[in-house]
């Protein structure tokens, strides 16, 4: 897949006839945001968002669909129409969504 500017990974459940998911992984050195732009809808498409804390032993991970990504995009849109240079989703707004591992598919495990 090279340098795909859609996902970072693609996953498969090993042993299982369940298509493979994709994953899209942004980071972030403070507690501001993460660059992400709204995408077509992907139904298999999920994102890991990471806060990476000074010593990497504090890190912090927010697990979205890319359906609520869109959505949460959308609405900070809709709430501030004039403001075109907003491209990614704030700190405030992903805290719901922290450790949210079983967003991710896992047919069987």
């Amino acid at each position: 897949l090279g340098n795909s500017p859609v996902i970072d990974l693609m996953v498969r459940v090993p042993h299982s006839d369940e298509p493979p998911f994709m994953v899209d992984v942004k980071g972030a050195s403070h507690k501001k945001g993460w660059f992400v732009s709204r995408k077509e809808q992907c139904a298999e498409l999920y994102y890991i968002l990471v806060c990476f804390s000074d010593d990497r032993t504090l890190d912090e991970f927010y697990l979205l669909s890319q359906r609520e990504v869109n959505t949460l995009i959308g609405e900070y849109q809709n709430t501030h129409p004039n403001d075109t240079k907003q491209t990614g989703l704030s700190y405030t707004e992903v805290k719901q969504f922290k450790d949210r591992w079983d967003k991710l598919p896992n047919p069987g495990l």
